[in-house]
């Protein structure tokens, strides 16, 4: 009997001592519960702890310890490292893959070409964080900017400016685009523009801002479904939610669409490459800590200048595809008796008014006079017409 009671006791202490903390089912991860919103969760050792958005939860010698954000230098982290970090979603073309073992993609060719020379560190260089096996994804990276322990220094991959990620500065945009529209091939006549789509069933990613985006500017939408594009579930795929027809049509970023469509060639279309106004563009930006001014600017000056480079011009055209490669779709009609110009390879808006009108800024005139055929004013292709002022 002492025997057995003994045996119980042992148990009973194994087991509050290394309780976890009861989060709706899970389990505490080695790295820490972060909030995703103002939460109070039911802990084991600790009864009940309230965390605020963004809070790291760590059990720590049996007891919750709750971190609050933390905003820290870069350069700081830089100088001891000589190593810049940057978190981005594992295998998302064009923003960042690896092909043929090596690391490449727009946001990855970009950010190497333009962190070592603003860096003040000696014999710096960038390495890719290994968010994967931590488990983080794109919705998660920007917590990793600011936890107890961060592991990274930027977060990048197709952001756009988030003003809720309170304790996370945003440089000036990389990529400016517009939502395409996707559908069947036998329906790329039927859904075309906005007013197309009234009574239609929507499909759009999950990133919190698209459905919100749709909604307010698509009237007499019959639906609007989020999805988020998961190759290995079949039911979350939203590519094979359009082809099965749960949807009517898809609304995506437009660098995503035109890299995601050749995997599905002939049976979908990419019918309208901007749905947004011109003053109505989204904007890719890349995210750091809070509390960086110097280095913010520094980002901004070098990000700036870059996009009026012709190697600019090139990362775009390698990692964008021009989905209308043929040659059938390149152009809409231009009205007779207006001023043309054709792109040459490597060029830019900007390039083309510095060169064609003497004055770099009147890019934004180029762009008004060609809604239709460019997806965005940073995304052209060599051989497009262009009606110019």
């Amino acid at each position: 009997m002492n025997a057995q009671l003994n045996s119980l006791f042992i148990i009973v202490i194994f087991l509050v001592l290394f309780q976890s903390c009861d989060l709706g089912g899970t389990k505490c991860p080695e790295d820490g519960f972060i909030a995703d919103k103002d939460t109070t969760i039911t802990c084991g050792p600790c009864k009940k702890a309230a965390l605020s958005r963004f809070d790291t939860l760590l059990v720590e010698d049996g007891k919750c310890n709750i971190h609050k954000l933390q905003c820290r230098k870069i350069l700081e982290t830089i100088k001891d490292k000589e190593i810049i970090r940057v978190g981005m979603e594992p295998d998302a073309p064009p923003t960042y893959f690896t092909e043929d073992g090596k690391e490449t993609g727009f946001d990855y060719e970009m950010l190497r070409l333009l962190l070592p020379p603003i860096s003040t560190a000696l014999g710096v260089r960038m390495e890719i964080a290994d968010v994967e096996a931590k488990g983080f994804a794109y919705d998660t990276l920007p917590h990793l900017l600011l936890q107890p322990k961060p592991t990274i220094e930027i977060i990048a991959g197709g952001y756009v400016k988030d003003e809720g990620l309170k304790n996370v500065e945003w440089t000036h945009p990389y990529l400016s685009f517009g939502y395409a529209l996707i559908t069947k091939y036998k329906d790329k006549d039927k859904y075309k523009d906005l007013e197309s789509l009234k009574g239609a069933k929507l499909g759009v990613y999950k990133d919190g801002q698209a459905k919100a985006w749709a909604e307010s500017h698509i009237k007499g939408l019959s639906k609007v479904v989020e999805a988020v594009d998961n190759p290995d579930t079949e039911e979350s795929d939203w590519m094979k939610m359009l082809i099965n027809g749960e949807v009517d049509a898809i609304m995506y970023d437009y660098p995503f669409a035109a890299n995601e469509l050749k995997d599905y060639d002939g049976e979908l279309e990419i019918t309208n490459k901007r749905l947004n106004e011109s003053g109505d563009m989204r904007e890719y930006c890349f995210g750091i800590p809070c509390n960086n001014t110097k280095w913010l600017k520094k980002l901004n000056a070098a990000i700036d200048s870059f996009k009026t480079t012709s190697t600019y011009a090139d990362l775009v055209s390698k990692f964008i595809p021009n989905p209308d490669v043929d040659g059938t779709k390149k152009n809409l009609p231009i009205p007779a008796g207006k001023n043309t110009y054709t792109v040459k390879k490597g060029e830019t808006l900007s390039i083309i008014a510095l060169r064609q009108l003497q004055d770099m800024q009147r890019w934004r005139e180029i762009f008004e006079l060609n809604k239709g055929n460019l997806a965005s004013p940073d995304i052209i292709y060599e051989g497009t017409v262009l009606i110019m002022p």
